[in-house]
């Protein structure tokens, strides 16, 4: 069939218009045609609908999934949030802790030191007194001894 075969089976051979355009022409269908088609255009409304229907469905439920998924990350954000809050005040209160322990070490320390620079202060005058005392000593030796032979 060609392109003229084709056209003459929807167009009709008396006025030349085709058999479905228009309502004129449905007007002239007879009732049975005229249902069918009515019919299918139904059909094919209602598939339509029914489409419309499930995308906006769809559209809802991811709506609602993303919703969820919002309201979820948030409530994860704010455990976390509390959960870092709480961190940094205990790692403050370490801090401030370790920071009066290392005020005790260097208070202690000073004093430790301080005692041991007396007892070497003490100890330093100590062998000052015993070493006046040697040569107090090796002059009274000397003197004896020199006396000693003087009078050899």
């Amino acid at each position: 069939m060609n392109k003229k075969e084709t056209r003459s089976l929807f167009t009709n051979p008396v006025s030349g218009s085709s058999k479905y355009s228009g309502r004129s022409t449905m007007s002239r269908l007879p009732p049975r045609e005229k249902e069918m088609i009515l019919s299918r255009k139904e059909e094919r409304r209602s598939k339509y609908i029914q489409i419309e229907n499930s995308i906006q469905e769809k559209r809802q439920q991811k709506q609602m999934e993303a919703k969820e998924l919002e309201d979820a990350a948030q409530q994860r954000t704010a455990t976390l949030q509390q959960r870092i809050d709480a961190l940094l005040e205990e790692t403050q209160r370490l801090n401030d802790t370790l920071s009066e322990e290392i005020q005790k070490v260097k208070e202690t320390l000073a004093e430790d030191m301080s005692k041991v620079a007396a007892k070497y202060n003490t100890i330093i005058q100590e062998l000052d007194n015993q070493l006046q005392g040697l040569q107090r000593l090796t002059s009274s030796a000397e003197t004896g001894i020199k006396v000693l032979i003087r009078d050899r």
